[in-house]
């Protein structure tokens, strides 16, 4: 199924950039990895994909990439609470959820993601180590009264979002023409860069 011709598969984008960067020292996706911000490297693996980006962060700094940035609904609950507040303000049904720290993520997996996405609540890759990249996803807004739930029963981690939704999981490995061992690559400290 192609989703360029397909609206119903239609895709929007979401970047988590509001977590605490405490091993980092300073809010990561602003930080140059290889001449530009962190973040610009989820942008550009995400705008031929999406027609709208939602920036979740409460740093106002990141408006200067022309995206709307929104602050945490609920503060402190770490990704599963910027993944609620993205899928709550998102105008699509489907929408991407990357972090802003992992640079080498690209459209043409994302793009493969999202021929998956048909019938899913969550689509999620596998890497070679069979674990989930929960920030690397697609995720339904039919998805929030599971992670509502979750989080007002204290329940922040969201690899249990995917007891309570319909979750496909895709495995991306090397039979892949656009895998490569960094694919996942996440940027924690300074010497990561």
């Amino acid at each position: 199924m192609n989703p360029d011709t397909d609206r119903s598969l239609s895709t929007g984008g979401i970047i988590l950039a509001g977590g605490k960067s405490s091993r980092f020292g300073t809010d990561k996706g602003l930080a140059l990895f290889r001449g530009k911000p962190l973040i610009s490297w989820s942008l550009n693996a995400l705008v031929p994909l999406v027609d709208e980006i939602l920036i979740i962060s409460s740093n106002r700094e990141y408006e200067k990439f022309g995206y709307r940035v929104i602050p945490d609904i609920i503060p402190g609950l770490g990704p599963l609470g910027g993944m609620l507040t993205g899928l709550k303000s998102a105008s699509h049904h489907l929408n991407f959820v990357v972090s802003c720290d992992t640079p080498m993520i690209s459209t043409e997996l994302l793009s493969y993601l999202q021929t998956h996405a048909n019938g899913y609540e969550a689509v999620v890759p596998l890497n070679v180590s069979n674990q989930y990249e929960p920030l690397c996803a697609i995720y339904s807004k039919s998805c929030v009264p599971a992670i509502a739930k979750m989080t007002e029963s204290g329940d922040h981690k969201v690899l249990d979002l995917y007891k309570h939704v319909n979750t496909r999981s895709i495995r991306i490995d090397q039979h892949l023409p656009f895998y490569n061992d960094f694919i996942f690559l996440n940027i924690n400290t300074l010497d990561d860069i």
